[in-house]
């Protein structure tokens, strides 16, 4: 029996559960002194086993001169209008930070869902299915995991996000930092230091050691990066979180609101229309939200 993709919440749930445990043991591993390999290399070793593409020689070779595939994050300035800014922050600015049904409706009727599958297309030259909305705000001393530099470890290679910036920050002076995805493999693979929760905090002591061979500030200890501050509503950044380091900068004063949009990659011969893309993504961001799921980051992914 082949491979199919999943979007299945339970399964995906369970599979994000086993990753979880296997990922604690090799740090324990590690921390003992019992990870000849390595943190980085074992993480990646379990990515590859729980969250497989299949295809992903494929998509590398589909367009090889792609900005986002080639360095994990490309910026795309204003990618849409100031009124659809005004009503995706109607429709997503909430407490609970959660997509609604009226969001739902409205991304799709308004074709906003056809948009960003049309541009996520256009940087990789491959279709993607949306399997994720959700909204969030900051403010100047909001406290978060995200403010520390980080991968989405529970992603794959292939899994991208769009963040899209509801409010400009030229004044706020909030937005977000990448490390280049060559760059960041190297300082992980040298550090061990992959920005798993119980690593944040001592960011210091997994980096301290390669200061002078990455270039890193010894005072600050900020890594190579671009910073990434929004002048205009909905500028927007697409990036794959497994394979950058990636941190939150909060606002100076104000606070900074950001749609994220999480996507899923389809087979290079997969030749669906962008319709279809967007009814698929419409039903599975529907079964998402009848199974009350809208918080739970658990990724599609191939299975038996």
């Amino acid at each position: 029996m082949g491979l199919h993709l999943t979007f299945d919440w339970k399964a995906r749930l369970s599979q994000v559960e086993k990753f979880e445990r296997q990922v604690e043991d090799a740090l324990s591993d590690f921390n003992s002194g019992h990870n000849a390999s390595g943190l980085h290399e074992s993480i990646r070793a379990i990515t590859r086993s729980l969250f497989p593409v299949p295809y992903a020689n494929q998509l590398l070779r589909n367009k090889s001169d792609s900005e986002l595939i080639n360095k994990g994050f490309v910026y795309k300035p204003k990618i849409f209008s100031n009124d659809v800014a005004v009503e995706l922050l109607e429709y997503f600015s909430s407490s609970d930070e959660s997509i609604t049904l009226n969001a739902i409706e409205y991304m799709n009727d308004s074709l906003i869902l056809h948009r960003l599958l049309t541009l996520v297309n256009n940087e990789t030259g491959f279709n993607h299915i949306i399997w994720k909305c959700s909204f969030s705000e900051s403010h100047p001393f909001s406290e978060s995991p995200s403010n520390f530099w980080h991968y989405d470890n529970h992603y794959n290679d292939w899994t991208p996000k769009l963040m899209i910036y509801i409010n400009s920050q030229e004044k706020e002076k909030g937005g977000t930092g990448f490390c280049n995805a060559d760059l960041s493999s190297k300082i992980s693979a040298q550090t061990n230091y992959r920005g798993l929760l119980g690593q944040r905090e001592k960011f210091r002591e997994y980096i301290s050691d390669s200061i002078h061979l990455f270039n890193i500030d010894p005072i600050s200890l900020e890594l190579p990066h671009t910073r990434i501050t929004p002048i205009n509503s909905t500028d927007s950044v697409f990036f794959y979180p497994y394979r950058v380091l990636h941190k939150g900068f909060m606002p100076l004063h104000g606070s900074r609101k950001v749609l994220t949009i999480c996507f899923t990659p389809l087979p290079p011969s997969n030749n669906s229309s962008i319709e279809q893309c967007a009814l698929t993504s419409m039903s599975v961001l529907l079964n998402t939200l009848n199974n009350k799921m809208q918080k739970w980051d658990n990724i599609p992914y191939w299975k038996q």
